[in-house]
Formats: structure tokens, C-alpha cells, sequence
């Protein structure tokens, strides 16, 4: 519906938020997209993929990010093979080839990646790769895994914004799964402006 006081459109998001926007920045088309492609002006895409796990997309200029939720089978095994790994203090650190400042945890490298979760990661790579390169061009580009790392954050530990590199190619996409959250980062906070979160 038009809103007068804003001067645009007022859009119902899925997280149930409601959005104005000016309608310059609307693109109306006559029908779903199952593979939609991104632009510098594109909106949050939801999908699914093959598995039936459902994803959001989000465009960024020449790029983007995907999100999607790790079915909880995968995620307990995830956190027991991770609490393994920790507990082995024959483990390889990862720390000297990333940004952050852990004091009291720990960076990992995981040798042999859990299996569903590599095809998960790949999954979505592949759902990224499609939504940003053009149709001409998509099979001069493949994705597989490069290099798997966990990062143990504890109370006072800092890790920044910063990107990653790859070893295997110039460019790529990068992942993060977060196995544990502290209580203020809890869904009930996932869009809330509490102070901690």
C-alpha cells in the first residue's frame, strides 16, 4: 500500500518488519523468479534449496551473501566433533594465518571436514555463484572447499571485521557458522536493540 507520510510503498517483509520504499527503487515483474539474479539494487531473495532447507540472499555491490540454517542434526555433530577438537591439545592452531585476538579460546584447523557439511557449504556457494555470474560465464567458474577452521571465542576475545583470502584461487566466497551463541545474541534478540546484543 502507498504511504502518504513517507512518500513510498509500504512493503511487508517475511521477518514480518515493515518497510517505505520509494518507489524509484521497486522493480515489479510479472512473475516469480526461481533464480533470481542479483544487482546493486536488489532486494533480500528467500529460496530453497535442493534439500528443502530454506535461504535468504542478500545482494552487495559484485557480490552478496546467503544465510541459511543448519538442520540440527548437523549442527549437534558439528558441536561435538568442535568440543573434540578443542579438547585434543595435539590440534592444529589456525591462529597464525587469521585477525583475531583470542586470549582465552582457541583457533583450530579442521583437517576432515564433516561430510553433510561440506555439501551444505557447497550447496550455497553454488545457489551464490549462479545468483552473481552471468549465464555466459557460469561454467568457466566451480566451486569447492578450500580451507575449514573453527575459532573458540571466549569472554574478552576480539575478533574484528576483517576478509579472507583463499589458497586454492584469487577470489571466492567465505563462510562462518556460529555452533554457540552467548544468551544476548538469543533469536529472541536477533532484531531487537537490547545493549549486549
Amino acid at each position: 500500500s502507498w504511504d502518504v507520510d513517507r512518500g513510498g510503498w509500504e512493503v511487508f517483509l517475511s521477518s514480518g518488519e515493515t518497510k517505505s520504499i520509494l518507489a524509484e527503487n521497486l522493480h515489479l515483474v510479472d512473475q516469480v523468479e526461481v533464480e533470481p539474479k542479483l544487482s546493486i539494487f536488489g532486494c533480500e531473495v528467500h529460496g530453497a534449496l535442493s534439500q528443502g532447507d530454506r535461504f535468504d540472499l542478500w545482494p552487495l555491490v559484485y557480490s552478496g551473501f546467503i544465510r541459511t540454517r543448519v538442520p540440527e542434526r548437523l549442527l549437534i555433530r558439528l558441536n561435538v566433533e568442535c568440543d573434540e577438537l578443542l579438547a585434543e591439545r595435539a590440534s592444529l592452531s589456525h591462529a597464525p594465518f587469521l585477525q583475531a585476538e583470542i586470549k582465552s579460546g582457541r583457533q583450530l584447523t579442521v583437517r576432515r571436514p564433516d561430510a553433510e557439511y561440506v555439501n551444505l557449504l557447497l550447496t550455497c556457494a553454488d545457489r551464490l555463484r549462479r545468483a552473481i555470474v552471468d549465464e555466459d560465464d557460469i561454467d568457466e567458474f566451480k566451486c569447492e572447499l578450500d580451507t575449514v577452521w573453527t575459532v573458540h571465542q571466549l569472554a574478552g576475545d576480539y575478533n574484528p571485521v576483517h576478509f579472507h583470502t583463499n589458497q586454492k584461487a584469487h577470489f571466492g566466497f567465505s563462510s562462518f557458522l556460529h555452533l554457540q551463541l552467548p544468551p544476548q545474541l538469543c533469536s529472541a534478540n536477533q532484531r531487537s536493540r537490547r545493549d549486549g546484543a
